[in-house]
């Protein structure tokens, strides 16, 4: 490998850094979103006796979550080709190489997945007992099951609660996905075209 291939994947590689940056700062602004979000919805619907804002959460928690595990997926990707096919072309480049070593010795879930996973799960929650607590029943209970009363708060909180619950359950499912990216090792050959 000659200095201009080195001077081209040293820029490959302060770009790609770079990107990973961007990534993990657009993180922490979908997890400021998230919480903020909260707050709001919770207040106002406190404050105006309606439940059925407070249950908006967790569709909304839902798409952030998402967008949230989309960027962790792309730093995942770029850093997994920085290791396989930056850094084993430059030797003394090993951050990545080192952090996958770590990861493969904890073998547990990042501590970065988990405290998003907090975050989001645990609003979601929230918002689900606070827009159940917030709401009053139309009428007298529909049933009563060993003592525990299901009452009716009518259909738009009933179908919001519903939808609150498989939006969490959801955000529970993005969030726990392996995010293990598999890139081919670096390789220079340029492929020769098919003979007709």
């Amino acid at each position: 490998m000659d200095h201009t291939d080195n001077d081209a994947l040293l820029a490959e590689y302060q770009a790609l850094r770079a990107e990973i940056l961007s990534r993990q700062s657009i993180q922490h602004q979908i997890l400021s979103l998230a919480i903020l979000a909260i707050g709001t919805l919770i207040t106002v619907g406190i404050q105006s006796h309606q439940a059925a804002i407070v249950l908006l959460y967790p569709v909304f928690a839902f798409f952030l979550a998402t967008a949230w595990r989309s960027q962790d997926r792309g730093i995942s990707q770029i850093g997994e080709y920085i290791r396989v096919r930056i850094e084993k072309a430059l030797p003394p480049m090993d951050w990545e190489g080192f952090a996958a070593q770590a990861r493969k010795k904890r073998k547990k879930v990042s501590f970065t997945i988990f405290a998003a996973s907090g975050i989001f799960l645990g609003t979601e929650i929230l918002s689900i007992v606070v827009g159940l607590v917030v709401t009053t029943p139309l009428r007298d209970p529909l049933l009563n099951i060993n003592g525990i009363l299901i009452s009716d708060y009518g259909n738009t909180v009933d179908g919001l609660f519903v939808l609150a619950v498989i939006t969490t359950c959801l955000t529970a499912v993005i969030l726990a996905r392996n995010a293990v990216v598999q890139v081919p090792p670096y390789s220079k050959q340029v492929p020769t075209p098919p003979a007709n």
